[in-house]
């Protein structure tokens, strides 16, 4: 099975996340926040089947909610940021992005 990455990047400040993968919880943590000196607030590895994959990112924290769809063939990240004025971004990538 695909590894799927996925990491927290900018904007966390004590934020609560929740991820579901074609749904099902994968990561429930409180009090996120972006660490400046690893540049992410946390990140997680997860096996997904190959091919379509939903994944849905919550921050109740700041009521944001966003469902995210990913052809995954191969190792994958998935990076999340809170963006300046309260959006949640999220951008896919092939292959790894750094260390985990």
């Amino acid at each position: 099975m695909p590894l799927l990455s996925v990491i927290f990047k900018d904007g966390f400040s004590d934020d609560h996340a929740i991820v579901r993968v074609n749904g099902v919880k994968a990561f429930d943590r409180d009090n996120l926040r972006t660490r400046p000196e690893r540049d992410r607030a946390a990140a997680f590895d997860i096996d997904v089947p190959p091919g379509l994959v939903t994944v849905e990112v919550d921050i109740p924290t700041r009521a944001q909610n966003l469902v995210h769809s990913l052809d995954v063939r191969a190792r994958m990240s998935m990076l999340v940021r809170l963006v300046p004025g309260g959006g949640l971004r999220i951008e896919s990538i092939e292959g790894v992005v750094g260390d985990l």
